[in-house]
């Protein structure tokens, strides 16, 4: 009997991580300061992007694993992109 009562514990505990939402792995500040060496490239001051630049959008592809990490980060770009004009 007390092992039934550790299976369906067991289960309950399983079923009860799989509904609840998770917490997001970054923040958009996070992903700013993946792209902060991106912006010379950005608004024209380089003609090619910095190697930390493209570490800092390996950095953010590493972070964003779900398809809902992928539609947080790219709103995190959005969000960013639109507070410069000439980007």
């Amino acid at each position: 009997m007390m092992r039934l009562f550790f299976y369906v514990v067991a289960v309950l505990a399983m079923a009860h991580m799989m509904v609840e939402p998770t917490q997001a792995a970054f923040t958009c500040t996070d992903v700013d300061k993946c792209l902060l060496q991106c912006m010379p490239y950005l608004v024209g001051a380089a003609t090619v992007p910095a190697s930390a630049c493209c570490d800092g959008v390996k950095q953010i592809k590493g972070m964003a694993i779900s398809i809902e990490d992928k539609r947080q980060a790219c709103g995190c770009v959005k969000d960013a992109a639109n507070k410069y004009q000439n980007i």
